[in-house]
């Protein structure tokens, strides 16, 4: 991984709060892919929502259910070209059928932008 990414550093905590803060930090947007119950099942994607709105980093919150939510993604990442973005959302544990969904968007999302390319 270190050969891919030379200047990773691990955050000095073990807490997630301090992983989530500095990818937010490190990132030029936030986009955060949520399912029903949206932010409300997830403390921890509550606080990288608020942290990228104290940073007055552009945050995006997707349904991945919304049959548009590949069309939303794209929208928002547009702008970012080339620029970090930090792509959240709550825990599987937190929002069951989250991750298989999300990749599904996402998996679409990067098969649009390469046929751009």
């Amino acid at each position: 991984m270190l050969a891919l990414y030379p200047n990773l550093r691990e955050t000095p905590s073990r807490e997630p709060e301090q992983r989530t803060d500095w990818n937010v930090r490190d990132s030029s947007a936030l986009l955060v892919l949520v399912r029903q119950g949206g932010l409300a099942v997830s403390e921890g994607t509550r606080r990288a929502v608020r942290h990228a709105g104290a940073l007055e980093r552009s945050v995006a919150i997707v349904d991945v259910d919304d049959p548009e939510a590949a069309r939303q993604v794209l929208a928002f990442l547009a702008p970012f070209a080339g620029d970090p973005v930090c792509i959240a959302g709550p825990r599987e544990s937190e929002a069951p059928g989250l991750e298989a969904t999300a990749r599904r968007v996402l998996e679409s999302v990067l098969t649009e932008i390469a046929a751009r390319c």
